[in-house]
């Protein structure tokens, strides 16, 4: 049995190393001592009081059976050293206790430390080996001395080992996150994800990180996505005087704490990714937001190329719609309105993104089949006789076969609305008599949308009808002509869906 006079006999040998001399506000290293003796726990404690590496003290648990050893590391997982007596409860609870530490539990990362104070009852090699044992030392031999050097050993090692393994938790999670990076189509949620996966590589030190855009380098900032203590800003506020430094410089920034990258934008606009605290991450983790940032910048410049591919068909989508207004001597601006309106419609229905936007950019498709129908026809003053109608109505079906072999989903989208755009909720409409949730909802809502705009408009047969009596004809087809969830979006919606209106009014040709 190890005595107080043992334990703190100073021998005549050379000092350990100091421990860092200034305390952190970091975590104190948990260190159990399971030892059936509580002798052994008061002065392993005041032996060590004192005790810091790289700043940060022991915290003391503490175990007096093999049992309570495990329910203490199930409960602490972080804990850095378990001080283990061989023998408490049996003369094999400290192995047994060991054992179930590497394989029940699974911790790999703590180091264990051996103790007994029956000299001869040392566990064999293949035992130390395979349950990681870091030491093996017999009470009586302890002194203050050894359990600080013991300290020191066993903590380097268990550091080492949590920063590998915290590296290598980053690694999977930089793995995982780049497919998904290169998969969004936003960029706000492309800059959301991303600050989420840099601050998981910093090894649990806060970042802070804010994604900023402007449409022209002087112009004013705005913020896609932020993190740690720039969460709060609000756009209107002035930008933190670091921040300001960054958006000032030309190039990337890559200063001790303090990283910054521009993220490839369309047009004359930029995106400023702005990093602090960089330095309290490990220099692993460093590397790993260094690897990160650089996928970053590729996926947003991907992103860039594919809104500028977008906007192209976009463009040639409202070019196509514009002609066929052209040609059957329409007002201007009808497929922008009638564009946001379905886009504001689907929203207000819960529609996703994606589909919110193939709505909004199908919309001006609705009527492209009319570029195959007659001029005599197409622009005829008064009704059309019933030959001429069933000319007419040809155009669905003509805007259908345009466009269903298009691989672009737009397209795809536009020969559906194309074809279904002039069914109705009760089946009384063509070409084909659809009805209710036959017809495509994209369609519905287009279809409900298109009529609400046509009624607004001017036309050289009509004048616009007020909006009181465009949504009592809206209500009052609620259920036959149009589906009834749209006619009430669109009741709702009446306000916003007249300012578009206002932006886009109607351009006699």
């Amino acid at each position: 049995m190890m005595t107080f006079d043992d334990l703190f006999a100073r021998p005549p040998v050379d000092p350990v190393p100091p421990a860092s001399p200034v305390a952190s506000p970091m975590a104190p290293w948990k260190v159990l001592i399971a030892d059936d003796d509580a002798a052994i726990h008061a002065v392993t404690e005041l032996a060590l009081e004192g005790f810091r590496m790289d700043g940060r003290p022991l915290a003391f648990l503490h175990a007096y059976s093999g049992a309570e050893t495990l329910q203490r590391m199930a409960e602490h997982p972080d804990i850095a050293v378990l001080l283990l007596d061989v023998v408490m409860e049996s003369d094999s609870a400290g192995l047994d206790a060991a054992k179930a530490v590497r394989e029940r539990l699974g911790n790999r990362q703590v180091r264990i430390v051996l103790n007994t104070g029956q000299p001869g009852s040392a566990p064999k090699a293949d035992i130390i080996a395979r349950y990681d044992i870091d030491n093996y030392r017999e009470k009586g031999e302890l002194t203050e001395r050894q359990l600080f050097t013991l300290m020191y050993s066993c903590l380097r090692g268990y550091r080492d080992i949590a920063a590998v393994e915290q590296s290598r938790q980053g690694l999977r999670r930089l793995i995982d996150a780049l497919p998904r990076i290169f998969h969004l189509t936003a960029a706000d949620r492309l800059a959301r994800t991303c600050l989420e996966q840099l601050a998981g590589l910093t090894g649990g030190v806060e970042l802070n990180g804010l994604v900023l855009e402007q449409d022209r380098p002087d112009g004013p900032a705005r913020a896609l996505a932020a993190c740690g203590r720039f969460a709060d800003w609000v756009e209107d506020s002035p930008l933190p005087p670091d921040v300001q430094a960054a958006l000032a410089l030309d190039g990337n920034l890559r200063e001790h704490d303090r990283w910054s990258e521009w993220l490839p934008t369309g047009g004359g606009g930029r995106r400023l990714l702005y990093l602090n605290g960089v330095a309290a991450a490990t220099p692993l983790g460093r590397d790993l937001l260094a690897l990160f940032v650089r996928n970053l910048a590729v996926a947003f410049d991907n992103l860039r190329l594919k809104e500028e591919i977008e906007e192209t068909q976009r463009e040639i989508v409202f070019r196509l719609g514009e002609a066929v207004e052209t040609r059957n001597q329409e007002t201007g601006n009808h497929l922008k309105r009638v564009s946001e309106a379905a886009g504001m419609i689907a929203a207000y229905l819960g529609y996703d993104e994606t589909m919110v936007s193939r709505v909004r950019y199908a919309a001006p498709l609705h009527d492209i089949g009319k570029i195959g129908i007659p001029d005599h026809i197409l622009n005829k003053r008064g009704g059309l006789d019933a030959e001429e109608w069933k000319v007419m109505q040809t155009h669905a079906d003509i805007g259908w076969r345009m466009l269903k072999d298009a691989r672009q989903d737009i397209l795809r989208a536009g020969a559906v609305i194309s074809l279904q755009h002039h069914e109705k909720w009760d089946g009384t409409g063509y070409p084909r008599g659809l009805r209710g949730d036959e017809i495509d909802p994209l369609a519905r809502i287009v279809a409900a949308a298109d009529v609400f705009d046509a009624l607004g408009s001017h036309r050289p047969y009509k004048t616009p009808w007020p909006l009181e009596r465009i949504l009592e004809h809206m209500a009052k087809e609620r259920g036959r002509h149009f589906d009834p969830a749209v006619v009430d979006a669109i009741l709702a919606l009446a306000p916003a869906l007249m300012e578009s209106r206002t932006r886009y009014p109607d351009i006699e040709r």
